[in-house]
């Protein structure tokens, strides 16, 4: 696809600032906001940005990168994360992780816990976790190798027959009220068993997840023991 003056100039805003809303687009653009939406709606069918509630952020953000990729996209923001996370941890702690590329970062920091065991939906965290020699156990479910991570039905009865300790899940948005927003539906749908389940809730957001609003909510902050937003 060949990109006009107008949707390149979006593309480089979008890369300077991370995400824009709908509004700041047509003014920086000097175009009507439907003019906006149709061009977000185009690229987004492209793969080159990733559309939110009234705007839109830059592809390194979330899924178009898979998470190989993204664990080094903000990495120091993110290790800042999982030392902030460390307060949670345990010896003998049953560990859920979401495939996320922050929770990754978590997981340098059990090899300090004794008898801890860690389930997942992620292959990426087994590999990383059989390095260190830390017991996991995969979910089942159906593959997707993008995120190298598992999800659907099977995924989800064997997390509807766990109680964690600790759930370790991050997010792609924060709304203003207080809602937990995720992209990817199949994600949402083991998370939300998992914070129904878990005896202790975290998640992990650097500070531009704030003020977003995606098409799916896990949770809302007061369901969970905390938000840590750095």
């Amino acid at each position: 696809m060949k990109l006009n003056d107008r949707q390149n100039e979006l593309l480089s805003i979008l890369q300077k600032r991370e995400r824009a809303s709908v509004g700041f687009l047509a003014k920086a653009l000097f175009v009507s906001e439907m003019t906006v939406r149709r061009d977000l709606a185009l690229l987004e069918k492209e793969g080159l940005l990733r559309r939110y509630h009234g705007g839109a952020v830059a592809p390194e953000e979330y899924i178009e990168y898979p998470i190989g990729v993204r664990m080094h996209v903000k990495e120091k923001e993110k290790r800042a994360l999982a030392d902030a996370a460390e307060k949670y941890l345990a010896d003998g702690q049953l560990i859920y992780m979401s495939n996320s590329s922050t929770a990754a970062h978590v997981i340098p920091l059990l090899k300090k816990y004794k008898g801890v065991r860690v389930i997942t939906n992620s292959i990426q965290f087994l590999l990383m976790l059989s390095r260190l020699s830390i017991p996991c156990t995969l979910t089942g479910g159906e593959y997707m190798e993008r995120e190298r991570c598992l999800y659907g039905t099977v995924a989800l009865e064997t997390l509807s027959r766990v109680n964690p300790d600790l759930a370790i899940l991050s997010c792609d948005g924060i709304t203003p009220d207080g809602r937990i927003t995720a992209i990817d539906e199949h994600v949402t749908a083991l998370e939300r068993v998992v914070v129904k389940n878990a005896k202790t809730v975290i998640v992990l957001a650097d500070r531009s997840k704030e003020g977003s609003q995606f098409p799916h909510t896990v949770c809302r902050r007061e369901d969970v023991a905390e938000v840590i937003v750095l």
